[in-house]
């Protein structure tokens, strides 16, 4: 396999490792060279716990893989390590004389690649670990001094090395994750996978931890920033102190009618989940030891469900409580469980509040997230139904649902202006206003978790900074350009995104096809430029951009029409056109006009461009609510470019390289165009409320995702294409 090295980058030669989970790997020398994830109590072994990466040793012995322990006495913590004699061992210690030492009969060999794994069931003896190599359990050698009771520390989770002791990899190391219980014989097998990578998001519970070293790294001119890309969502967190809750506009609820929400009680004092402007028309609360829903009936009075449960065994964890009124009877289902029906006079209330009643009083203590209504009862089963919406315990996109009536996701998606919360309606333009909150209310949880695959984004300054390629593209008379766009404030007329202007001017102003944004308004527009025109044709955003919001953005020109997507959603604007573009004698030019002006003021990640058309299921899967996929596995046709910007780039020099994941074209800052290291951002579904910080400040918890890290004695050239499988 060929290689080549640009501008202090390993680039991948075209067609290779394409369509591969991970194209890069990261190469520690043996030296110093180790990643710092601060730490981060998440990694402790408390009871059960797993691990895994791909290795690839480039000479054996002491190798430290995965560590979180303490450097001298008492050595409290874990180790997973090659031995002096090249035998895999897991080392876990509250004290030298408190310890499981388990390790293989096998041997490993250099230049090969290896999956490991160890679990670890938190019986506090060395039967409990088992470990594996390409998904195979090893014969364990067993040593157990004393009894284990605790191995919480204070040392700091790392990949190579260990608390600066000798015993750095050297060697390549790949797609670490940590979990945070023991995996199965079976889910084991999956990840070694006959020695190819495959994304271990697809387990289930998926892993606390997931870093894939090279792919998603970035060089900040210093340091790599390595992102922890198993992603945890947002929820909102209410409280009896200072009445925090939500107010919503006048919600009428029907007599037909099913309530959805989640859950996470601190305590069950009177904790209203739905309220009306005099009554808590869904609360929870107890009676005798166990949990109870209470709701109202059309006289006001209560009709109460016992959850067969007990309040101890209910509280700290996450539950789904679906309310499905039917005529004369309600039934109430908790976690997918039907806990019974309730009869009489149903109350036909209007909803007011989420999290309290009106007055703010009876406040539910504890963590909300996805509030929803439909205008019909559902049923227990089916594709729309209350099985559907439990979702084995994960909350469904609701898109796609009929009779949807309200949707709050109450997420990093909503909107925090200094003062109060706005929550969207993601079934209509009801959006609700937070009361007693600040930004501390917003709260990272483990409801949810998704792989994102590029965390990072570069932010342009609206004076001066952009990107453009390295060389012209070839002519083409269709063409496909999606964006992921946060504008950040005001900029220049036609304030340019994405695409080519030529420098030469008319016809059409030199215009191939770009994004950009209006003169007049903050709504951005495809344009497309024919042979023989003199005006450019332009389609147009339905209303302005929302500011400080990561949108999705996808112009269309098919060789008839040319059409516009907002966030999957096809605007109605359409324009016709002759079938011919412009040729372009001008690079791709990122935050301005192809003529190197009229700059853009805000942030772009993930720009790529196809020289076809793409259907609106394309569109939507590159959308991939709202949080960028890894475009080699697109299930379509591979885009001509793909620049992440961000993830895969690097600052030397005083500018910043962007590579091209699919060919050879990648952007530079050009000379003059006022970046700096500090430009490197959080990316689409990372910080979308804004309350991130730079992502140079990535070790330990970041926006949307906790425990990443930072690399120690590192710098672009420890980054290979050798890659598992």
């Amino acid at each position: 396999m060929s290689t080549e090295f640009f501008n202090d980058q390993w680039r991948i030669p075209s067609n290779e490792n394409q369509n591969k989970i991970s194209n890069y790997s990261m190469e520690f020398d043996g030296s110093n060279g180790n990643i710092l994830f601060g730490n981060t109590n998440s990694f402790e072994i408390t009871d059960s716990f797993s691990g895994s990466c791909w290795v690839n040793l480039q000479s054996l012995g002491v190798n430290y893989f995965i560590t979180k322990q303490l450097n001298s006495s008492p050595f409290t913590g874990y180790i997973f390590s090659l031995r002096t004699d090249n035998k895999l061992q897991l080392f876990i210690a509250e004290s030298l004389s408190k310890s499981i030492l388990v390790f293989s009969d096998e041997t490993l060999s250099a230049n090969t690649w290896y999956n490991l794994a160890f679990t670890y069931d938190g019986s506090n003896s060395g039967s409990g670990v088992k470990m594996y190599i390409n998904g195979t359990l090893t014969a364990p050698n067993i040593t157990n001094t004393g009894t284990i009771t605790t191995i919480l520390n204070a040392a700091p989770f790392q990949i190579s090395g260990r608390g600066g002791a000798a015993g750095n990899v050297d060697g390549r190391v790949d797609q670490v994750t940590i979990y945070d219980y023991e995996l199965s014989q079976a889910q084991v097998t999956t990840l070694g996978n006959s020695g190819s990578v495959v994304n271990p998001m697809a387990l289930s519970p998926v892993p606390v931890a997931y870093y894939q070293l090279g792919d998603q790294s970035v060089d900040n001119g210093a340091n790599f920033l390595v992102p922890n890309n198993s992603l945890q969502d947002y929820v909102f967190e209410t409280s009896p102190s200072g009445a925090k809750r939500f107010n919503i506009p006048s919600l009428p609820i029907a007599s037909a009618a099913t309530i959805s929400i989640w859950f996470n009680p601190q305590t069950l004092s009177n904790g209203t989940l739905f309220g009306d402007p005099s009554l808590e028309f869904l609360r929870l609360t107890t009676s005798g030891g166990n949990v109870q829903v209470i709701y109202y009936d059309g006289s006001g009075g209560t009709l109460n469900t016992n959850i067969d449960v007990t309040v101890s065994a209910f509280l700290n964890k996450w539950h789904h409580i679906a309310l499905v009124q039917n005529g004369g009877a309600a039934t109430v289902y908790i976690d997918n469980v039907n806990k019974g029906a309730v009869s009489g006079g149903l109350r036909t209330p209007s909803f007011t509040n989420i999290g309290a009643m009106n007055t703010g009083g009876q406040v539910f203590d504890g963590f909300v997230s996805n509030a929803a209504t439909f205008t019909t009862n559902l049923p227990a089963t089916g594709t729309e139904s209350i099985a559907s919406l439990y979702n084995n315990g994960s909350p469904p996109d609701l898109t796609s649902y009929s009779n949807l009536q309200r949707w709050y996701k109450l997420n990093a998606a909503d909107t925090f202006n200094g003062t109060d919360w706005t929550i969207k309606d993601y079934a209509g333009s009801d959006n609700g206003t937070s009361v007693g909150m600040n930004s501390s209310n917003l709260v990272i949880s483990d409801l949810q978790n998704t792989s994102g695959y590029s965390p990072y984004a570069l932010d342009f300054g609206g004076i001066t900074a952009f990107l453009k390629t390295a060389t012209i593209p070839a002519a083409t008379n269709k063409v496909t350009l999606s964006a992921w766009v946060k504008r950040t404030g005001a900029a220049g007329d036609y304030a340019g995104v994405f695409g080519i202007r030529n420098s030469g001017g008319s016809p059409s102003f030199g215009i191939c096809w770009d994004l950009c944004f209006l003169s007049t308004t903050n709504k951005i527009e495809l344009r497309i430029g024919e042979t023989d025109n003199s005006a450019y044709i332009q389609v147009t955003q339905n209303t302005a951009m929302v500011d400080n919001t990561w949108t999705h953005v996808v112009g269309v020109a098919d060789g008839t029409n040319a059409y516009l997507y907002i966030n999957g959603v096809r605007q109605t604007d359409t324009e016709s056109y002759d079938g011919t573009l412009k040729v372009p004698t001008s690079n791709i030019h990122f935050a301005a006009q192809g003529i190197g002006a009229v700059h853009f003021n805000g942030q772009l990640s993930n720009c790529a461009r196809w020289n076809i058309d793409l259907t609106q299921a394309q569109i939507t899967e590159i959308y991939n609510q709202g949080v960028p996929s890894n475009l080699n596995t697109f299930s379509g046709t591979a885009p001509l470019g793909w620049w992440q910007l961000g993830s895969n780039s690097s600052f030397q020099s005083n500018a910043w390289t962007c590579l091209d994941e699919i060919n050879i074209d990648n952007a530079d800052s050009a000379s003059g165009a006022n970046m700096t290291n500090d430009d490197i951002v959080n990316g689409p579904g990372y910080s979308a409320n804004g309350l991130g910080t730079s992502s140079i400040d990535i070790i330990g918890d970041a926006p949307y995702s906790a425990a990443n890290g930072l690399s120690e004695n590192m710098d672009v050239l420890d980054r290979t294409k050798s890659v598992p499988g």
